[in-house]
């Protein structure tokens, strides 16, 4: 059995790696490129937490549903219109 190294350009630092070290991602405009991992490692950049989206507490006056999400939307009904923002609690929904 015969295996092949084969040798392709990294996007960052241009240099020859083997295809078994890289990724492939789709760049905009320019198309399937790959990127050595220590490129990878290196580029990577964390996301801040105003970046990240967080799930907010929703109730659903319409079916009276109780949930978390980062959409307005509620998942039994699909409505929209009768989402309220607040921290329901049981005893709110019992009386």
């Amino acid at each position: 059995m015969v295996v092949l190294d084969v040798k392709v350009n990294c996007y960052s630092c241009h240099e020859s790696v083997s295809k078994r070290n890289t990724r492939l991602f789709n760049l905009a405009g320019k198309g399937n490129v790959y990127e050595c991992f220590g490129c990878y490692k290196g580029n990577k950049m964390p996301v801040s937490a105003s970046a990240k989206k967080q799930k907010n507490d929703f109730f659903c006056n319409h079916c009276r549903y109780k949930f978390s999400s980062r959409r307005a939307i509620c998942p039994y009904c699909g409505d929209s219109s009768n989402i309220v923002e607040s921290n329901v609690t049981a005893v709110d929904l019992l009386g």
